[in-house]
């Protein structure tokens, strides 16, 4: 039995790239394959001598594949085994005069010096046929010359084969109009949360925690709310060392050396600032984003609409940030905005009639506001229809107030002293003070 190697220049036509996206047999990559093999072999048996021509007549080429991924990922060869394995059946039982044979390589190497590897070999002409790669390098190899199009190949046996596919697979693997690879293995990553801790931090029932198993399977539960769940966990730890304490200690301060006005409101990401703050001397109204490595501002953000000059306290909730802007008056109106937090466009709004001067979000349905000098405070949903509004229980001035479930923290002053209070709005009642002195940096 004859076996032949594909030159570079055939090779170069063969090589087609599997990718690590959604579990499939592999046996349309090597049909692909056996439509060049047809015009390989009429183009071998016209310079080729009979004399080498085995006797039964049956020419066998080899194909060359290249996966990484160890032992643990063995499948991602050993389905390419068994699509040579299924190919050659079909080959067998039409009465094809040829067969393939797949040499494959199974890598545990690192994926940059696999990745470096294989466009070394490709320079030289020793590149494998079949790679097997992230999606990431479609529009590099392709763009390169390093991959052809698969779209003719897959359209062949799209039906009962390829058409099951999820359409975000074929997105990944498609660019400049066509599909330049497979989709083979997408990768399965456990989520693992302590019941314990949503119990005794963010105060579960066992029926809620069980629901969100539940939305998660219904896909009502996404990964922008584990997060926000995550950041109520965190948040409510801190809240917890809070409850008992009675004093705080400063441990690192941030100097901004640029023009910041009149401060209103802060909110703090792991990467950025956000500050509200409000130019006195020009009656404007400021937002203002701060990179926290290099204390650079990264935006400014006009808020002034007419005669609304006068930004607050906000609130990041993990969808939106909120901001309040009113009038310089204590009886003028204000409107209550949501942007988001990487365009910094306004995604939805209301008006209310009279000075909100900061807002907190519980990050599902309810907003938190006072007035002028803290006097009230309003309970709004996020369409801006009033739910609630109660007399404050502690008399505080508050600057600012963040939302983390089930308290409201809110930092201000009375009579030129300084306080962090944890308030519960269920009750409103003041659930613990922690005193930070006379000073001037309150807000």
């Amino acid at each position: 039995m004859k076996t032949s190697n594909l030159t570079r220049s055939n090779r170069r036509l063969w090589l087609g790239m599997a990718i690590g996206l959604a579990t499939l047999l592999l046996v349309v990559l090597l049909w692909g394959a056996r439509g060049m093999a047809t015009h390989t072999v009429a183009s071998a048996a016209s310079s080729t001598s009979p004399a080498l021509v085995p006797s039964n007549g049956v020419v066998t080429y080899t194909i060359q594949a290249r996966v990484n991924g160890g032992n643990t990922e063995a499948g991602r060869i050993t389905n390419l085994e068994e699509a040579a394995r299924r190919l050659n059946a079909q080959l067998e039982a039409q009465g094809a005069s040829y067969r393939v044979e797949l040499q494959g390589e199974l890598a545990s190497d690192s994926w940059s010096d696999y990745t470096q590897r294989f466009v070394d070999d490709f320079n030289a002409s020793q590149a494998p046929d079949i790679i097997l790669h992230g999606h990431e390098k479609v529009g590099a190899w392709s763009a390169v010359g390093y991959v052809i199009s698969l779209t003719n190949y897959i359209s062949v046996e799209w039906t009962g084969t390829y058409s099951y596919f999820y359409s975000t697979l074929w997105d990944a693997v498609t660019w400049n109009g066509e599909r330049w690879t497979i989709p083979q293995d997408t990768e399965a990553r456990p989520v693992y949360f302590r019941k314990d801790i949503l119990r005794d931090t963010l105060g579960w029932t066992d029926a809620r925690i069980t629901q969100m198993v539940s939305d998660t399977l219904t896909g009502d539960f996404t990964l922008d709310d584990m997060v926000g769940v995550a950041r109520q966990v965190v948040q409510g730890e801190s809240v917890s060392s809070l409850l008992d304490a009675n004093s705080l200690e400063l441990l690192d301060s941030d100097a901004l050396n640029f023009p910041t006005y009149h401060v209103q409101g802060l909110v703090v990401t792991e990467d950025i600032y956000y500050v509200t703050a409000i130019d006195l001397d020009n009656n404007r109204a400021w937002l203002i984003t701060v990179d926290r490595d290099s204390l650079a501002p990264l935006e400014q953000k006009e808020l002034t609409e007419g005669t609304l000059i006068h930004p607050g306290g906000i609130e990041l909730d993990g969808t939106y940030l909120w901001i309040p802007n009113a009038e310089y008056d204590a009886d003028g109106p204000s409107k209550i905005s949501a942007l988001d937090p990487q365009s910094l466009e306004v995604s939805r709004s209301f008006s209310v009639g009279t000075h909100i001067s900061l807002i907190a979000s519980n990050g599902a349905d309810r907003l938190y506001g006072t007035d002028w000098a803290s006097a009230n405070f309003y309970v709004w949903d996020w369409d801006g229809n009033p739910i609630e509004t109660i007399s404050s229980p502690t008399g505080v001035d508050y600057q600012d107030c963040q939302f983390v479930d089930p308290h409201l923290v809110c930092g201000g002053y009375e009579g030129g002293v300084g306080s962090i209070d944890i308030i519960d709005p269920a009750s409103w009642t003041l659930v613990n003070r922690i005193g930070v002195g006379a000073t001037n940096q309150w807000c």
